[in-house]
This record gives structure tokens, sequence and C-alpha cells, in this order.
């Protein structure tokens, strides 16, 4: 374990947790069939438990396809990823097109994250799509790592078809398998329109990993943020429920995997995400009363792991069976699953062109849908249904496939996207109580070697206010995932070294005045051009490019109205303004904003109105759950810094943190 690492107290590993609710109360003695709902998951350990490091290779297309807001969308969401990573977590980044780069090779992420970053953000597009190369460098990588308890993984994304080197799918899966039996498995993840979906689902089906369809810039940061989350939070690798002697387990509806013992191989176990699934036993005639026993290999503990569940049935005759009631809750998973199952056909039918196809089968549904109890489940799969049918009627083949597949696999892992949100959440909270952690041993250490406290964590501080800036106030906001530090400071919010700066900009983007003119003198010519690819915002619209030369990551480009005496809903349009920009710079992934007092300079909004709602909304975006953990107001003009520190004073206090 690294020197900065977190000890493991296995004694503090909570135990995964499985519950099965046969379809009846009993089990047919002269043999037949029973269906079983089965629950697993397991709850996140505490800060105090270390996870083994991971080793991540991350793949990303840069063909010519992707130029433009693609790569620059998918970049941040491997700068995303980087940030979500331990200091003692490996990563490499590759690029390809035609060829393949190394962006940078495996090393532990807290070695230097804010090179790594800026390699990232300096990665260009390219030509046309060597996959299997990229994929295989990536291979390489993962395989390189010193750490032999890491878990490794390859994730790759591509917006396009494999057109250079190797493009046999069969061939590729089959190499993507025999990686995944030496230890490394792959999650592919497809962009668009135009990717080979045949090619990425195999892939990350003979992976053992994930299968991500994202249609576009806005999901790209939440998927790789879902699946490090995932890949953080995994518990349980090569899971199995084995049933007792004279009973087999089959899928009602695939998902699963059968296994030649009557065994089936479940997902793998992830903390805090609970899966429920549908199984039908079948026994033979006579069996005894029936058992399940839970197998894994547990990447926390290191040891295979067994939990055994008597199901608690006692025998029926075939008169009795037959009379006995079904557990409708039960009934409802069966027909979800068995609708998941058409799914695919409606995937394969999109996939097709049969668009006549995909009306009898959707028709089927929306009646088997209709057949449902009541409540939530129905409305769920009823909106699903109608997504699909709203697709068919557009002709819409690529979307409709892509969907349809997307919505039957989180059906039949028995998971959806409120529950991966609600996992991504959880994994959040426990990583940043981990990284405080290490900063408060980081710290410890240097105090007691006779250094001064400097409060900088595990890589480096996450940004400078820069020379020459004097800051007036801060303040602890309270927020889901802990207390966000909000400052207002005086001075240059070009020489921000954060993760977004904010723009305050006007409808052209012209980029020649005040805030906005400064921003792209330091930006240079490049952050000038991205900004004219974007042909302009309206009013209460934001949009963001790289920072090119500033030192920020990216810039969000937000435009107020101008001032007009207040009757034209100019602070209305001055609050859309500032929520675009925060939703935006939480997409993607920043946890240190600077923000000027947009529209109160050229546009002349009133100070003290205008820091009110600035103040206000960057109170409700970090209680919506903005992953922030540093907001700056900063402004040359000191009438307008006074008014923002005191709408910031005006705020409660985060519970246990000082007033200013």
């Amino acid at each position: 374990m690294p020197e900065d690492g977190i000890k493991t107290n296995t004694n503090l590993v909570p135990r995964p947790r499985l519950a099965v609710t046969p379809a009846k109360a009993a089990y047919p003695l002269a043999g037949g069939r029973l269906d079983l709902l089965v629950k697993l998951g397991v709850d996140l350990p505490g800060a105090q438990v270390d996870r083994k490091p991971l080793a991540l290779a991350l793949v990303l297309d840069r063909s010519g396809s992707m130029s433009g807001q693609p790569l620059e969308a998918a970049k941040a969401a491997v700068c995303a990823a980087v940030e979500m990573l331990l200091p003692d977590d490996w990563v490499s980044v590759v690029a390809y097109d035609d060829h393949v780069d190394v962006v940078a090779p495996l090393a532990p992420a807290g070695r230097d994250r804010a090179r790594l970053l800026d390699a990232i953000r300096r990665i260009p597009a390219g030509g046309s799509t060597a996959l299997y190369a990229g994929w295989a460098e990536g291979l390489s990588q993962a395989m390189a790592c010193p750490t032999a308890e890491a878990s490794a993984r390859v994730v790759l994304l591509s917006d396009g078809m494999a057109n250079v080197g190797v493009q046999d799918a069969p061939t590729i899966a089959s190499d993507v398998a025999q990686a995944a039996a030496h230890g490394v498995t792959t999650t592919t993840m497809g962009f668009g329109r135009s990717y080979d979906e045949a090619l990425l689902r195999a892939m990350a089906d003979a992976g053992q990993g994930d299968y991500v369809f994202i249609e576009g810039e806005a999901q790209v940061v939440e998927a790789f943020q879902h699946e490090l989350a995932g890949l953080s939070a995994l518990r349980g690798r090569n899971v199995r429920l084995v049933p007792s002697a004279g009973v087999t387990l089959e899928p009602v509806a695939g998902g699963m995997v059968p296994m030649p013992d009557g065994s089936v191989r479940l997902p793998d176990i992830v903390g805090g995400l609970e899966r429920e699934t549908v199984l039908t036993a079948v026994f033979a005639p006579g069996a005894a009363e029936p058992r399940l026993t839970l197998e894994w290999d547990d990447v926390l503990t290191g040891a295979h792991e067994r939990l055994e569940l008597p199901l608690g049935l006692v025998a029926a005759g075939p008169e009795e069976f037959d009379r006995l009631p079904v557990d409708q809750g039960v009934a409802a998973q069966v027909a979800l699953a068995r609708i998941a199952a058409d799914k695919l056909r409606v995937a394969d039918a999109f996939r097709g062109g049969r668009l006549g196809e995909v009306d009898a089968i959707l028709g089927r549904l929306e009646q088997e849908v209709g057949r449902l109890p009541a409540g939530s489940l129905r409305a769920e799969a009823a909106t699903q249904i109608a997504d699909l049918r709203d697709l068919q009627k557009k002709g819409d083949v690529a979307f409709g496939s892509r969907r349809s597949e997307m919505q039957a696999r989180y059906s039949m892992s028995g998971v959806s996207p409120q529950k991966r949100q609600a996992m991504f959440e959880a994994e959040r909270q426990l990583h940043e109580r981990k990284m405080a952690a290490v900063r408060q041993a980081v710290e410890t250490r240097r105090l007691a070697a006779g250094g001064s406290s400097s409060g900088v964590g595990a890589d480096q501080a996450q940004g400078s206010l820069g020379s020459q800036v004097t800051e007036l106030t801060r303040r602890a906001i309270a927020g889901p995932a802990g207390a966000v530090t909000a400052l207002v400071a005086l001075g240059d919010i070009t020489e921000q070294a954060v993760d977004v700066v904010v723009n305050s900009t006007n409808r052209q983007m012209y980029g020649n005045r005040g805030v906005d003119g400064a921003i792209h003198k330091r930006g240079g010519p490049r952050l000038t051009a991205a900004a004219r690819e974007l042909r302009g915002l309206g009013f209460g619209e934001a949009a963001f490019t790289p920072g090119f030369d500033l030192p920020a990551r990216y810039v969000v480009h937000a435009v107020a109205m101008p001032w007009r005496g207040g009757h034209g809903g100019e602070l209305d349009v001055l609050a859309r303004a500032y929520a675009s920009a925060f939703a935006l710079a939480a997409r993607l992934g920043a946890l240190t904003v600077a923000v000027p007092a947009i529209g109160t300079g050229t546009f002349g909004l009133p100070a003290g109105p205008a820091a009110d709602v600035a103040v206000r909304v960057l109170h409700e975006a970090i209680a919506a759950g903005a992953p922030f953990r540093e907001v700056r107001f900063v402004t040359l003009q000191a009438d307008v810094a006074q008014e923002l520190a005191r709408a910031l004073a005006s705020l409660p206090a985060a519970a246990g943190a000082p007033a200013n």
C-alpha cells in the first residue's frame, strides 16, 4: 500500500445482502419450475476501509469525425474520470485515429495530475479509426501496472467504424475475452449515430465490462463518471448463484449467463448498487428443500467468499402447487424481463430497417405494459415504450436500435439509470472522505517533520488565486456532498488556475470588451476561433471552449441581457445565465470555478441586485448537487466586489464552519 493510503480494516467491510422471493410459497416435489426474484446488493464501506487500487487505461477516439465539440466533450469526460481517481490509482491515456499515441503512460494518478490533465486537453483531432490498435495499446498499458492487486480495465470510446488495421469483430472480441481472462476487463462507449454497435457490444460482453450508448456531448462526462464510480465501488467479481442438489437455475429472459453445473453467472457486485433479477429454478422430482449459495471473488478481502441462503420453502404435490397463489411482485418482474427480451428484438428490427416489425412488437409490448399493476414500474415501462414508439414514427433507426438495446440491458442487469446515478453520488461522497483522510495524513506527516501547515491536498492545491488578488470574504455553503467554499476576491479573473472560468460575453461572442475581451486576449487566438465556431448564444445560455492559454482548463461563456431599467426581465435572464454556467461547469466535472460579476460591466446591470442573483443561483446549484469544491467570484470592480461580499455573507454558514 502506498505511504499515503488508508489501511484496510476488513472487519469493517460490509457483507453483501442476498434476498430471494419465490413466486409461490412452496416448491414442486414432483418436479417443475418456480420463478425467483433475486435482490443482491452491498453497502459502500466507510472511508477508513481502503479499496484496491485501479489500473485504468482510457482510450479515446480522436478521428476526424470527433473533431470540434464531440472531442472537447470527450476530453472533458476523460479529465473528469482522472479527477475521480485516488492518488495511488494508476492511469494511462491513449488516443487513436489511424495511428495510436500514448498521451500519458501508465503512472500513479497522484504523481502529477495537473500535467496529465493538460496533456489530455491538448489532444488534437486526427484522421481514420484504428480502433483495435487503440484498444491493444490500452491493454498493454493496463497490464504494465506493477501493483498485482489492482483492478485493471480498459475504457474505450468511439464514434465510428474500425477502418484501419484489424476490423473483424469476432477476432477482436476473442482477444478482448483473453484479456479478461488475464484480469483486464473492457468497457466500450459508443458515441452518437455512426459507431459500430455490434463491435462495441461484442467487445464489452467478451471483456466482462459495460457497453454504454452516449447520445450527445451532454452525456459524455456523466457516462465516464458512472463508469469510474462503478469501478471504484467494485466489490465482487466472478459472481455465481449456485443451487442445491436437484435444482438448476435458468435466466427468465437472458441477461444472466447459465453455467453447465446448473448455476448462473451474475453481474459484478458493486457497492451502493442493488440489482433485481429474475431466475427460474427447475426442480428435479424428489428434490430436497432448496437453498442457494452466492459465490464471489471479493476485491476488498482478496478471498473467495460464499453466502448461503435457505429459501424456506415446503414441498407441495402437483395439485397443491398449482393452487398456490402467485406473488404479484415477482410476476411483474418476470413480465418486465420478458419485455426486455422483446426490446432486443426491437433493436434488431431497427438495425435492419424493418419499421413494420418494430411497430408490431411495440404494439404487443404496449398491451403487456398495460397489464402490469398500476404504479411506478408500469409508469416507467410505459415511458420507455413511448420513447421507442416516437423513434419508430420518426424512422430514426440509429437511435431506435441503440435506445432499445440499452433499455433491455439495463433491465436484464437489474439496474436503472436512476440507480446508477444514486450509486455515483454515494461513491463521490465516499471519494471525498477518502481524499480528505489522505490530505490529513500528508499534513500530519509534514507537521511531524517540522514543516508548516500548508493545507495542500494529496496531489496539488486545486488552484491559485493568482498574484495581486485580494480576498474579501469566504463562506462554507452546505451541499449534499459536503461544504463548498465560496469566496469573493478583488483582482484579475484571467489569472485563476481553476477547472472552469466563466466568461461574461455577448450573444455574438465578440470577445473585444470588458471581461470578455480580457479572457479572449489571455486565452489567445485559438480561444477566439473556438468561440466563433459556436456561432453565438441566446440570452441566458452558456457554452464551453477549452481554456487554451488561460490557466483554466475550460471557459464557460454565458450571456446576460443589457440593462434597460429592469422592466425587460434582465435579472431573470441573468439568473438563467448563471444557472446555465454552473450546470455546464458541473457537467464538465469542475471542482474549482472562477466567476465574474456577469453583466455588471459593459451591460450595466446594477451591482446590488446582480450580486444577489449570483449568490442565490450559486446556492441553488450547490444544493442541487453540483460537484464544486470551491467557487470564487473575482472582479476588478471594487463596488461590485463589496456587493458580492455582502450577498455571500447573508447566506447561512454550513454546520461547523466559521461564518467568514
